[in-house]
């Protein structure tokens, strides 16, 4: 988070607020019957829709990804379960780079 708040230009100083903010909290996600711990921040707070909106502002966007305010989302499509899987799982990865 706080190399994406750098390099939008705020500062290092709202850099460190920040990571002290999201610090200690988080998140499961769970896909396949996988569960994977990710980082995560309150909800309900007036700061985590700014915060997101600065990570995903330089994050990289490919067809299928959306967004709105403090939401987003994958879509895949394919012929079947599997092939949309497999899209999925790429769009995953590659937001996660």
């Amino acid at each position: 988070m706080a190399h994406r708040i750098i390099e939008v230009g705020l500062g290092a100083a709202v850099a460190l607020f920040a990571e002290r903010f999201a610090s200690g909290r988080s998140a499961v996600m769970r896909l396949d019957g996988r569960t994977r711990p990710q980082a995560g921040l309150p909800q309900g707070s007036p700061l985590s829709p700014i915060l997101l909106a600065i990570y995903m502002s330089t994050a990289p966007q490919a067809d299928g990804m959306f967004n709105y305010v403090d939401d987003f989302g994958i879509i895949a499509t394919g012929r079947d379960h599997a092939q949309a899987k497999r899209s999925l799982q790429t769009q995953w990865e590659r937001l996660n780079e």
